[in-house]
């Protein structure tokens, strides 16, 4: 076949396609795929699931928890005799029943979480930096400063939250 013949071509057509994020344009040692095309090139794959971001509903005791063992009690910001604005994330009982229902001291008529309504839960915006009545700093803080909660862990906080912010 020809692309035996041309070594360099093949090589310099695979390193064209492989920096595409279209994974179905491979070449195999009969040269490009049937279906690879310049028009295709640098496409996303038809399969790819254009939902990517959606995440599951998250769960206090196995999603949520977890975060906020690692962000905010690993700071030893909000655990402990006295913790930051008297909110207590210790463990899921205690997540439960400082933030759900509960009005932010920081933006009085705005519940910390209120379920079903991630966009109108104070924690949320504490999360994300922004919001309506957002004052203050982002979360979480801590000597030194971590880094903020990745995107996933936003997405599983705010599951729970439309969830319903159970008990789970």
């Amino acid at each position: 076949m020809i692309w035996f013949r041309y070594p360099r071509a093949v090589a310099l057509f695979s390193l064209a396609v492989s920096c595409t994020s279209d994974p179905a344009a491979v070449v195999s040692e009969d040269g490009p795929a049937a279906d690879a095309s310049p028009a295709d090139a640098g496409e996303p794959a038809a399969d790819a699931d254009a939902d990517d971001a959606a995440v599951e509903p998250g769960t206090l005791s196995g999603d949520v928890q977890p975060i906020f063992d690692t962000a905010c009690d690993g700071n030893s910001c909000h655990t402990g005799a006295t913790p930051a604005r008297g909110l207590d994330l210790t463990d899921a009982q205690s997540t439960l029943a400082f933030t759900v229902n509960v009005l932010s001291d920081q933006c009085t008529s705005v519940r910390l979480v209120d379920p079903g309504s991630p966009e109108t839960s104070y924690l949320m915006w504490k999360i994300e930096g922004s919001g309506p009545c957002f004052i203050g700093r982002r979360m979480p803080r801590g000597t030194p400063q971590p880094p903020p909660l990745t995107d996933l862990e936003q997405a599983l906080i705010r599951s729970w939250i439309a969830d319903g912010a159970q008990n789970n």
